[in-house]
């Protein structure tokens, strides 16, 4: 055989040794390579080159060709990997979490290696295992928060469509990744409420309460769900703890934790302690529409026309087209044509 007839042999064996398959370039496949130089910039020859794959079950070793590169297919593009490269006479370097392209132009890792104490710098086994053990963790949990994103995303869509059975499955598998997240418990409490099953709506409000002991609207929706039981006194009680958390913050909402006391007062017959919440909601917040209309009635109901007519007139300019005011309007006219309300 005369050189030529090498080269060519050569030329051949090369190729089919380094070019992907039919089956892996059509199948899960992807390609890790890189140049290893030193800090001049000159490649590097023989340099090992290991690739371990984050699963613990793939390794590979390889050397770097005279122009510092190294080149490796049909690894897994999904998998993470750890590339380490080691001289005698260099300090060791690694990345880790490299992913692999299907491209063969991708998945590129280049090295810089420093002159130094050669492999002493190497991870000894345990700490290789301890980060790959890391590692796989960090993998999980981005697997996990993915999950609960999504279940969390299809959950919210099922209660825009009422499908209130299915939005409790979804929340319900969030918690079981993620038992520590208080907005999940509360959007879970919701949708036990819509599916008329308090003792459920009760306890999941109580696990966001002590998740999150200082949130004043899971007191309010706890509320709520007190109130809907007939539990007037505990759904007062929880009022009255979210007014609280909401008086330090911000009026407006402060004036609503009230006002909900007051509807709470008023939805029991209470009408002494609903006027008390309700002149707290107006002291918080003197626009607030629903309240003035409230204490108007109450006043007629004490035969305090002036004061009622001044409730209600507020009311009106505020919200003329509430679904009160239509009521309100008819007893501004009755109201005109009391004597109490001509003085």
């Amino acid at each position: 055989m005369n050189k030529t007839s090498h080269r060519l042999w050569f030329a051949l064996v090369a190729f089919f040794l380094l070019a992907p398959s039919r089956a892996d370039a059509q199948g899960h496949r992807g390609t890790l390579q890189g140049q290893v130089k030193d800090q001049e910039g000159n490649p590097l020859k023989d340099i090992v080159v290991r690739i371990e794959g984050l699963n613990g079950k793939q390794t590979y070793e390889l050397k770097t060709d005279k122009g510092g590169r190294y080149f490796h297919i049909a690894v897994d593009p999904y998998l993470s990997y750890r590339i380490v490269a080691i001289k005698e006479g260099f300090w060791t370097e690694e990345s880790v979490g490299v992913r692999a392209s299907r491209s063969q132009s991708g998945g590129v890792n280049n090295f810089t290696m420093r002159p130094g104490h050669s492999t002493d710098a190497e991870m000894t086994r345990a700490e290789r295992d301890t980060l790959v053990r890391e590692l796989r963790q960090a993998e999980e949990i981005k697997r996990t928060v993915k999950v609960i994103d999504e279940s969390h995303k299809v959950a919210m869509r099922f209660i825009g469509e009422g499908r209130y059975a299915e939005a409790a499955e979804a929340f319900r598998r969030v918690v079981e990744l993620q038992p520590t997240l208080a907005p999940t418990w509360a959007n879970l409490g919701h949708v036990y409420n819509k599916l008329k099953k308090p003792s459920d709506a009760v306890a999941a409000y109580q696990t966001a309460i002590e998740l999150d002991p200082e949130n004043a609207t899971f007191y309010q929706d706890l509320g709520h769900v007190y109130s809907d039981m007939g539990e007037a006194g505990k759904a007062t009680e929880m009022y009255q703890k979210g007014a609280k958390l909401t008086g330090s913050q911000d009026p407006k909402e402060a004036a609503q934790s009230q006002y909900i006391i007051a509807v709470d007062h008023l939805n029991s017959g209470r009408e002494s302690e609903a006027m008390e919440a309700l002149r707290q909601t107006l002291a918080a917040d003197p626009e607030h529409a629903d309240a003035h209309y409230y204490v108007g009635v109450l006043l007629i109901r004490e035969n305090r026309m002036k004061e009622a007519l001044d409730h209600l007139g507020r009311h009106l300019e505020m919200s003329p087209e509430s679904p009160t005011a239509a009521d309100a309007r008819a007893l501004l006219e009755a109201l005109r044509q009391t004597p109490e309300a001509a003085e």
